[in-house]
């Protein structure tokens, strides 16, 4: 089987062409815009590497699909799927799986459901799986549930015992504990990164911690 690099080589023109023919004609239905790249990869690549490429872009709703094109994530999604197209997903040896559903039961309620704070969420998730020697699981989900709409996703988490508490009803701070929340942003920006959801509960925590001093 040939290494992903190697199939990513040749599949890599025609994805880039793909994202030309988006900016320069947007108002292409998919189906048109499919048909003209399934001929170029099928005259270049062979194995299961086109249907996978299609497929995956066919999972995706059209909004997504053009915001994902417009995007500088598109070729890394891409060799993603090659990658495993290819049977070179990562792998983590030996894992412990009660080790990674713990894992995944204390992180994964980070997200607070929305579709706007997905991309940060799972950056920071792959990236803090990885180091914990759990990015093929890690991966895999995450790649799973790309495709779905965000109730979908909270759904599927729901499955593996992690509840995300939707932003739009994640409650809301007192004046008290929004003037701490202000101050917070105020002085150290970055934590506006933080899901919103997970902003509130931090603030909330401290406050109670500081009441019962």
């Amino acid at each position: 089987m040939p290494a992903a690099d190697d199939v990513w080589a040749l599949v890599a023109v025609p994805l880039d062409n793909l994202r030309a023919d988006a900016a320069e004609r947007p108002d292409v239905p998919w189906p048109e815009r499919r048909e003209g790249l399934r001929q170029e990869l099928s005259a270049i690549a062979a194995g299961p590497v086109v249907a996978d490429l299609l497929g995956w872009l066919d999972e995706l709703s059209d909004a997504d699909r053009t915001n994902l094109l417009a995007g500088d994530d598109f070729s890394a999604y891409a060799y993603q799927v090659v990658t495993h197209s290819a049977g070179e997903a990562p792998t983590d040896e030996g894992y412990d799986e009660n080790a990674w559903f713990a894992f995944l039961t204390e992180n994964g309620g980070r997200w607070d459901g929305t579709a706007e704070s997905w991309d940060a969420f799972r950056e920071w998730f792959v990236y803090h799986a990885t180091e914990a020697g759990f990015s093929a699981p890690a991966t895999s989900l995450l790649d799973y549930l790309r495709p779905l709409a965000p109730a979908d996703r909270i759904g599927m988490f729901a499955q593996y015992g992690v509840a995300i508490q939707p932003a739009a009803t994640a409650g809301t701070l007192d004046p008290v504990a929004q003037q701490v929340m202000d101050r917070l942003l105020a002085a150290k920006p970055q934590y506006a990164e933080i899901p919103e959801a997970r902003r509130v509960e931090l603030v909330t925590a401290y406050l109670r911690e500081r009441e019962s001093k």
